[in-house]
């Protein structure tokens, strides 16, 4: 008898110390290279792809047709796989010890599935533990564009791939972000196009999302092709509405696994509902007309941005901004095309500022600009430089007529001309209803009056 019981009640204890597969293996093979220098073992899959053995003589085409060739089936879910263990010709197996051995497999298989089970449970709490890390990361701003910034960030970060893209469009303006990290240490790089830059890959009749589908698809296809690498583009949608796709291309030779992809798409998902939480947060403090913050939030920013100024010894300044005349030409020319001379105005505000800025709808026809760390020089600038823009537009009023208007501003900074929020907000009320009172069309700075006090 070759296997005797204290030889398998040894293997069978040895079997039960693995802690993971690979182990599994490595104690089978020392257990039977006890019994038999020469013996050959090798796990595969259907597939032919080899996942262990012991020598790099084995092949699997002629391996079964060994003498003593023992196998046992290895399938796990959906991972079809095999055991085959070959011994040496000279070793005579009875009856008895084919069963005993065969039973030892069957005792192997199942440590092997036991295995298989915690590995898996283990690889799923370790997903989603990366999707919540994930999660927390996107998770702490309600600002779209830090939220982007932070979808990119955190993607790379779970998945360490080649380069993630977050791909957006503005069905308003058709204007088409890309958002790219490429290295772990790198910055995220940005460009943007117009739709009407890709019309080539529309097809008659077709919407913007299914243009920007193919144009999406078909360009890191080519990337895919030409540097080697796999890719996987999941759109970003919550009910019927969609926000856009993301691109994660892998490192060069690598394919994504299914547990990848799993984690992507889970991760897509996740992401389309915190852009929607962000635009519905963002539609709550804007004005649906000049598309500026509304008064509350620019109060509480107001707080945050005098509290941070103080904090780090900056200078806040505040514009306060009034439409000169603008009730007359509202009765001339009625309602729509006082809205019109609003909505333009805002595009107007909004291009002459800066990210960090904060511009608002203060009340009718006037407007609250907070420059956070600028001077009253710097802030003297932006006000003269808004003036001007809006004295030389022609606002379309239509019915083909346009007309001119012209802005009044009012300029503080703080803490030099106020010492909390109140004053601060009246100083510069003040300097509007003077530059209102020397004739419109200019700007009125605090640090002006404070400076001919000294003259």
């Amino acid at each position: 008898m070759i296997f005797t019981e204290l030889f398998l009640n040894v293997a069978q204890e040895s079997l039960i110390k693995t802690k993971d597969i690979n182990d599994l293996y490595r104690i089978l093979n020392m257990v039977l290279t006890k019994l038999d220098k020469s013996v050959k073992m090798i796990v595969y899959d259907y597939n032919g792809m080899i996942h262990y053995q012991n020598r790099k003589d084995i092949r699997l085409d002629n391996i079964k047709t060994f003498k003593n060739y023992f196998e046992v089936d290895l399938s796990y879910e959906e991972e079809t796989m095999s055991l085959g263990i070959v011994f040496n010709d000279e070793f005579h197996f009875d009856e008895q010890d084919i069963n005993k051995f065969n039973g030892y497999l069957v005792y192997f298989k199942e440590i092997f599935s036991l295995l298989k089970k915690i590995n898996k449970l283990e690889k799923d709490n370790f997903e989603i533990l990366k999707l919540y890390r994930f999660l927390e990361y996107i998770g702490m701003s309600l600002d779209i564009t830090t939220l982007r910034k932070a979808v990119v960030s955190g993607l790379y970060e779970m998945l360490d791939p080649g380069s993630v893209s977050l791909i957006t469009i503005d069905t308003d303006t058709k204007n088409i972000l890309v958002l790219s990290k490429i290295k772990k240490e790198g910055e995220i790089g940005e460009f943007n196009i117009n739709i009407n830059d890709i019309e080539e890959y529309r097809r008659e009749s077709e919407d913007e999302f299914t243009v920007l589908a193919r144009w999406v698809n078909e360009f890191w296809a080519s990337v895919r092709e030409e540097e080697n690498k796999d890719f996987n583009i999941q759109v970003i949608e919550l009910g019927d509405r969609k926000f856009g796709y993301l691109s994660v291309i892998s490192k060069e030779g690598y394919i994504f696994s299914k547990d990848d992809e799993r984690l992507i798409k889970a991760a897509s998902r996740q992401v389309a509902v915190s852009l929607a939480n962000a635009m519905l947060y963002i539609q709550s403090i804007t004005d649906t007309l000049t598309y500026l913050y509304l008064r509350r939030y620019f109060i509480d920013r107001l707080r945050i941005e005098m509290h941070r100024a103080e904090r780090y010894s900056h200078r806040l300044t505040l514009l306060m901004v009034d439409l000169d005349h603008f009730k007359p030409a509202n009765d001339e020319y009625g309602h729509r095309a006082g809205d019109r001379i609003l909505s333009k105005i805002g595009s107007i505000i909004k291009n002459g500022l800066r990210d960090i800025d904060i511009p608002c709808r203060y009340g009718g026809e006037e407007f609250a600009l907070l420059l956070p760390e600028t001077d009253s020089i710097g802030g003297r600038a932006v006000a003269e430089r808004l003036r001007r823009k809006v004295e030389e537009t022609e606002f379309d009023i239509g019915d083909n007529k346009k007309i001119k208007i012209t802005i009044s501003i009012g300029v503080a900074t703080y803490p030099d001309d106020a010492t909390n929020m109140e004053l601060f907000i009246e100083r510069a009320d003040k300097m509007l209803y003077k530059a209102k009172k020397q004739g419109r069309n200019q700007v009125c700075c605090a640090f002006e009056e404070r400076s001919s006090v000294y003259l």
